[in-house]
C-alpha cells in the first residue's frame, strides 16, 4: 500500500492497494488496485506504455459511490496523482522458465519511495539431491 501525494489537506490519506500487475499484448503495464481515502474504496485500473490512461471502476459501476471522493478532490487531480504514482515505481519481473518449459513473464513486485511491496510469492523449485559424498577424516587408517 502506498500513500499518494495530493497538495489539498482534505485529502492527505489517499492511498492505492495494488493486487495484480501484469504486460498487455502491446507491452505496456496494466497495474489493477485498490483506491481509497479512509471514506471510500473503489477498484481503479492503470494502465502505463507510451500514455498513461487511468480508469476509474466505480464511474462505470457505482457513480454515487464515487462521487464524494471526486468532488473532495477532484477527478483530473485524482487521475493524475495515480498516474504520477505508477509512473515513479520500478517493476520486478520474474519469467523466461518455469522447469524445462519457458513460461509468460510476470510482475512479482514493485518499488517506489525506497520500500519494495512484494505482489506474490516466487515459487523456488529443488532440484535433485546430490550423491553424498563420503568424508576423510582422521580416524581412517591409511592403507
Amino acid at each position: 500500500m502506498i500513500a499518494l501525494d495530493l497538495e489539498q489537506a482534505a485529502s492527505s490519506a489517499l492511498y492505492l492497494d495494488i493486487h495484480h500487475v501484469d504486460f498487455k499484448d502491446d507491452g505496456a503495464l496494466r497495474v489493477c488496485a485498490l483506491l481509497g481515502d479512509g471514506w471510500y474504496e473503489g477498484e481503479v485500473m492503470i494502465e502505463v506504455g507510451d500514455q498513461v490512461n487511468v480508469t476509474l471502476a466505480d464511474l462505470y459501476l457505482d457513480e454515487t459511490a464515487i462521487r464524494p471522493l471526486l468532488q473532495r478532490i477532484g477527478r483530473d487531480a485524482l487521475e493524475q496523482a495515480v498516474g504520477e504514482a505508477v509512473s515513479r515505481m520500478k517493476f520486478a519481473v520474474d519469467g523466461g522458465m518455469r522447469g524445462r518449459r519457458p513460461s509468460a513473464p510476470r510482475i512479482v513486485a514493485y518499488h517506489l519511495g525506497g520500500r519494495t511491496h512484494t505482489l506474490s510469492r516466487i515459487p523456488v523449485g529443488v532440484g535433485p539431491r546430490k550423491p553424498r559424498i563420503p568424508r576423510r577424516g582422521c580416524s581412517q587408517k591409511a592403507v
